[in-house]
Formats: C-alpha cells, sequence, structure tokens
C-alpha cells in the first residue's frame, strides 16, 4: 500500500507473479552438476523481473495520477468560472429570511442573521433563536457585526456588479430615501406653519404691549392679515398633499418594479443608462415636492415682521416672493466696466459660460474694425483673464462661440469669409479653418464637433477636433434619427437631444438611435439640458421652467423686470446667470 499526498488517495500495488523455473527434471540434473550456480540464477532473474513489473507499474501509475491532478485542477477553475457567472445566494443571503443581507450580526451562539430578521423578532430585548432554538439577550448596543462577512459580500457584490449597477442600485436608494423624507416631513409642516405664524404673532404683541392703546386698531389689522396667511397655507398644503401622495405612490410601484433587478446578475448597461435617467426624472420631481412642501409653510412668500418705534406706526408685515427672480433684487455686474472697449452699438455682445466658471465674450468694438474676444472670471472678480483682438474682413453677419470642456469653439460669418477656429482656455489657437456652410448651431461632444447649417433643409455636418470634415448628414439619413427639420440640438453626459418644432427626439449618443421623443410647446426655448432636467424659458410669459425628460413640468420661475433679449446660463450646480445683452449686465441666482 502506497499514500499519494497530492493526490490524496491509496494506491494498493499488485505485483504479477512471474514463472520462470525450469521444470523438475532438469532442475535436479542441474543440480547434481553445479546445484548452487543454478540457484543463484534464478534467483537473480526472478529479482529482475519483479523489479521491472515495479517499475511498470509505478510509471503508470505516476501517470495516472498526474492525469487526475490535471482533471482535479479543470474541475476548480471550472467551478470558479460558475462561481463568477452566477453569484450563489448563501453568500449573499441571511439564512433565515433568505434575503441579501442588510447587515450581518453574529449571534452568541454562533450563527449569523441580518438585521432586519433580528428587528422583527426581538421582543422585549429577547431573541428566540431560528437557528440554536435558545432565548438570547439583546445587549444594550445591539449583537456584533460579523465584519469578516460583511466583507465578504461587499466584495463578492462589487466582483459581479459593475459601478453601472451600483450607480442603479445608488439612484433606487436615493428614491425610497427621498419617500421617506417626505413622508416624514408632510405631516410636521402643519405644525411648522403654525409655529411660524404663532412666533410672528408674539412679536406682534411685544411691540404691541408698549404702545397696546395708541395702536390697538393697527395690531388687529396685522394679525388679521398673519391669520389670513395662515389659512392660506392651510388650503396650499391641502391642495399640495394629494399632489405628493401620488407621487410618493408612484415611487413605491417604482420601487418595487425595480426592485428585482437588483437580484439580477446580468442587466445590460444600456437598459441600467435608460432606467437611471428615469430614476434621476423621479428624484428631481420629488425634491421640488419637498421643496414646495417647505416653501408652502411660509406661502411662497418670506414672511416678516418688522418692528418701528414711531409712535404713529408700531412695524408692518413685509411679503417677498420666493419663486420670482427679481432684476432690481439681485447683484449684478456691469460689463461695461469689466470690457476693454466700447461695443458696436449695432450689435449685441455674445458670451458663454465655460465649464470652470468663467466667461468668454466676443464682439465689434465701436468703430467696426476689430473682433475681440476676452475671457472673465467674475467669481474672484477679475478685471481680465485673457483678450484676443483681430481685425475683421469684410462687414460682420454673426457669430457663435461654444465651450466644452477646456476649449472653445468660435464660428464668425461676414460678407467674405466664414471661419471656425478652436482655442484653449487660455485663447491659444489650436486650429483654424475656412469654413463654407453657413452655421445656425454648433454642439461639441468628445469625439467629434456637430454643426447645425442655416437652410430650408436641416443638415448637420460633423467635424473631428482638427476640423476635418467627416460626414454630411441630412434628416433623411440613418445616422441621427430626425425627420424633421431641426431647430436646435444639445447633449449631455448621456444622450443627444434633437429640437424640432414642437418635440425633442432623445438619441443613443453612440449610434444615434432614438430612444424617446416628447412634446414640448413652440414659445419654450431651450436654456440647457443637464443629467436630471431640460430648463427652458418661456419667452412669452417670461418664465423659466424645469422639465423632466418627459416634457412633464417639475418647477417654474417668473422673471420680473427683465427684458426679453437675455442669454440664460446654467452652471454645473444649477447656478443661474442671465446675461442681458442690451444693458451689457449679468446677474446671478445661487441655488441652495
Amino acid at each position: 500500500m502506497r499514500w499519494n499526498k497530492q493526490a490524496g488517495c491509496t494506491v494498493q500495488f499488485r505485483f504479477k507473479k512471474v514463472n520462470t523455473a525450469p521444470s523438475t527434471q532438469n532442475i535436479e540434473a542441474f543440480e547434481m552438476n553445479n546445484k548452487e550456480s543454478i540457484s543463484n540464477k534464478i534467483l537473480s532473474e526472478d529479482q529482475k523481473i519483479e523489479s521491472q513489473s515495479i517499475e511498470k507499474i509505478e510509471v503508470k501509475t505516476e501517470f495516472s495520477f498526474g492525469k487526475r491532478k490535471l482533471e482535479e485542477e479543470n474541475e476548480i477553475d471550472k467551478a470558479e468560472e460558475e462561481l463568477k457567472a452566477e453569484k450563489p445566494d448563501i453568500f449573499f443571503r441571511c439564512l433565515n429570511c433568505k434575503l441579501d443581507y442588510d447587515l450581518p450580526l453574529v449571534l452568541p451562539c454562533g450563527d449569523s442573521i441580518c438585521l432586519r430578521c433580528l428587528q422583527k423578532q426581538t421582543r422585549n430585548s429577547q431573541f428566540n433563536c431560528v437557528f440554536c432554538h435558545q432565548v438570547h439577550l439583546v445587549p444594550k448596543n445591539g449583537f456584533p457585526l460579523n465584519k469578516c462577512l460583511a466583507k465578504f459580500v461587499k466584495s463578492l457584490d462589487n466582483l459581479y456588479r459593475g459601478p453601472i449597477f451600483q450607480d442603479y442600485k445608488l439612484n433606487l436608494e436615493k428614491i425610497e430615501d427621498l419617500k421617506h423624507d417626505i413622508s416624514k416631513l408632510f405631516p410636521s409642516a402643519v405644525g411648522k406653519t403654525m409655529k411660524y405664524c404663532s412666533e410672528t404673532i408674539n412679536e406682534i404683541d411685544l411691540a404691541a404691549d408698549k404702545q397696546i392703546q395708541a395702536i390697538k386698531d393697527q395690531r388687529e389689522f396685522l394679525v388679521s392679515e398673519v391669520d389670513s396667511y395662515k389659512t392660506e397655507c392651510y388650503e396650499n398644503l391641502k391642495n399640495l398633499e394629494d399632489n405628493c401622495i401620488t407621487n410618493i405612490s408612484l415611487a413605491d410601484g417604482f420601487i418595487e418594479m425595480e426592485k428585482p433587478n437588483l437580484k439580477k446578475l446580468h442587466l445590460e448597461d444600456e437598459f441600467l443608462k435608460e432606467r437611471i435617467m428615469t430614476m434621476k426624472g423621479i428624484q428631481w420631481r420629488m425634491l421640488t415636492d419637498k421643496k414646495k412642501i417647505n416653501n408652502i409653510i411660509n406661502n411662497n412668500l418670506d414672511l416678516k415682521f418688522i418692528p418701528n418705534d414711531i409712535n404713529e406706526s408700531f412695524g408692518k408685515i413685509i411679503k417677498k416672493s420666493t419663486n420670482k427672480i427679481n432684476r432690481k433684487n439681485l447683484k449684478y455686474f456691469d460689463l461695461t466696466k469689466y470690457l476693454t472697449c466700447d461695443v458696436y452699438s449695432g450689435l449685441y455682445i455674445g458670451a458663454e459660460l465655460m465649464p470652470n466658471g468663467n466667461f468668454v465674450f466676443d464682439y465689434l468694438d465701436k468703430n467696426e474694425t476689430n473682433w475681440i474676444t476676452e475671457i472673465h472670471c467674475f467669481q474672484e472678480e477679475k478685471q481680465l483673464v485673457k483678450r484676443l483682438n483681430e481685425s475683421i474682413d469684410g462687414q460682420f453677419s454673426k457669430s457663435i462661440i461654444k465651450s466644452y470642456k477646456d476649449k472653445i469653439i468660435f464660428y464668425v460669418d461676414t460678407n467674405l469669409v466664414q471661419s471656425l477656429r478652436i482655442t484653449d482656455e487660455n485663447l491659444q489657437v489650436l486650429n483654424t479653418k475656412s469654413c463654407v456652410y453657413q452655421l445656425r448651431s454648433i454642439l461639441p461632444t468628445d469625439s467629434q464637433i456637430l454643426c447645425l447649417v442655416e437652410r430650408s433643409e436641416s443638415q448637420i455636418v460633423i467635424f473631428d477636433w482638427s476640423l476635418k470634415e467627416l460626414l454630411v448628414v441630412n434628416k433623411d439619413s440613418s445616422y441621427f434619427y430626425f425627420p424633421r427639420d431641426l431647430v436646435n440640438f444639445y447633449a449631455n453626459d448621456e444622450y443627444l437631444f434633437f429640437r424640432e418644432v414642437d418635440c425633442i427626439n432623445v438619441l443613443n449618443k453612440t449610434n444615434g438611435s432614438l430612444v424617446k421623443n416628447f412634446k414640448i410647446p413652440v414659445d419654450y426655448s431651450v436654456i440647457s439640458v443637464g443629467n436630471n432636467c431640460l430648463v427652458v424659458r418661456q419667452i412669452s410669459e417670461n418664465k423659466i421652467h424645469y422639465l423632466d425628460f418627459s416634457g412633464g413640468l417639475l418647477d417654474t420661475e417668473h422673471l420680473v423686470n427683465f427684458d426679453s433679449n437675455l442669454s440664460i446660463f446654467v452652471d454645473l450646480n444649477e447656478n443661474l446667470f442671465i446675461v442681458d445683452c442690451r444693458n451689457l449686465k449679468i446677474y446671478s441666482i445661487y441655488k441652495d
């Protein structure tokens, strides 16, 4: 018997007996002549044959063991591949509820259970163990975390699910958190309104105590205003309640519909990206509800009591709207103090907000001889960052500025020539090209520059970043989906948005195929397209609307005391910047 440590098994050797002895008569004859010589020869031959048999068996056995070892290694590799292909539930799920561990805890008996099961089955700090069937007393700080299991579950989760899935899961959790926030916030809104109004009335009463007789009538009038305000708040809360309940119900349904996807091992990235876009729309809608509940406590007004020591009036109530952008209340920068030359009065200044927060301006000087480009940083209130001055050939017609990451694209159109130019963020020229097309709009992406041609039938010319013309796409082409003439086009991190007169087509950024489309009013001008919503301006009403990616209204802000000729920009933090091109002023509205 021999034990093979590598193969882990016992091998029994069977030796074949070889009969090579001569007959008895011959042996007796030989023994008589040379008995000792014959005996030694037989013994020597027998040992040689036995040795050869053992060597053959050992070689065969070693070959068998090597083959077996190779098969076992292949089986181990195959098991590892199967483990990667399909996540075993036993590593991820609580043995009690069979759901994914939310937080694995160690019981005194050595078994682990999820926090969800522990909370459900604990009564009076006692837990009836489903594993050892004993009663465990729950410590004040709870049972300890099974750190090893928690890390193992997390590592396996990262192994089988990529970053897009994690983003998908995170967005779903955000919706659930927002749902809980709104559910908790709404019942307290009435109490906050009562408290807010009571504090205001107390302030009024304190001031009234000083001159109660002389100003009694005024005090009653002011209190009646607060009471009226309180009544309006209650009515608005009641009207908003149905909408919030509907959105919470929709969020519940969406969460329940999406949760099964968390258990699927193989989900297409495009599917996840589309669902994430829907989730972000729901998040924005619920954030808007949350904001409205907080605003409605103040009736969309900042209600403030201003005391006064003058005898004939002890104070007044001031109401300031919170959903109106009033030019008179905003900080602004006077561009006439920043620009280095006087602007030609016959044209408006061109402006573009760069990703780093700087503004780039281009304009014709008052003598109509020089085209000037300047970059200013109003965040630090620098006078000037960079400046470029060049003479212009012919009579100026129009210009377009588009910034993308650390580059700026310029298009200038005169009666003699049209040209494209690309510079870095310091106005150092990288590429320039004479352009045979009259352009209406420019849309830069990571790899291409899309240019919308100014003509009766929509046509898109595509350049690379060296300004080499790659392709001309018409509306009947299969390269991009747009069945009708385009007004403009936009992009966010994931999709292209092609604006027709009364609708927007959402296209796949990779292959140009249609993802969805939705209606949009004709008088809505798109300001920007973010990853969460569209920001549009309703020119007829002078309002800014926030829309989801189905065209649904999320929020509205009113522009008050502004002219119609405005350029509006939204930065990466959703702060608004309004450029009054006629009066050469920039207004900033920073979000909380």
